[in-house]
């Protein structure tokens, strides 16, 4: 159960939470991924959900399961019918070691500057 505070509280035991616990292995499909953003942005009751939502409240997903997934973060949130913001990116530092884990894990060495802005980068070197 998830407290909202006041008494409330929301069952987060959904299905895809259950077929998950089931099978560790189990790669969610974009429709899990996109009826879990919504789900999210339903119990915040939001119309635009961030990287730190996801982190605080999904125990399935994160921000690069989303990103991977769909290509894009803007992509994802747009599949699920919700706002993209207006403000840009606002990535936690979370978001920047796992980009960088990402990318130094592809190259197999530190990567070169130029490289933070190419596949398989997620933030753009400007955002460092």
């Amino acid at each position: 159960m998830f407290s909202l505070g006041l008494g409330w509280s929301i069952n987060t035991e959904d299905k895809i939470s259950e077929k998950v616990k089931q099978n560790k292995s189990h790669r969610l499909t974009n429709d899990e991924i996109i009826e879990e953003i919504k789900k999210i942005a339903k119990i915040l009751n939001k119309k635009e959900i961030t990287t730190d939502d996801v982190k605080n409240h999904s125990k399935i997903i994160g921000p690069a399961v989303i990103r991977t997934g769909f290509g894009s973060w803007k992509k994802a949130i747009e599949k699920a019918g919700l706002e993209v913001s207006i403000h840009g990116h606002r990535h936690s530092e979370d978001d920047y070691f796992e980009n960088l884990l990402n990318v130094w894990t592809h190259y197999g060495r530190q990567p070169l500057y130029r490289e933070m802005s190419l596949t398989p980068s997620q933030i753009t070197v400007e955002g460092y």
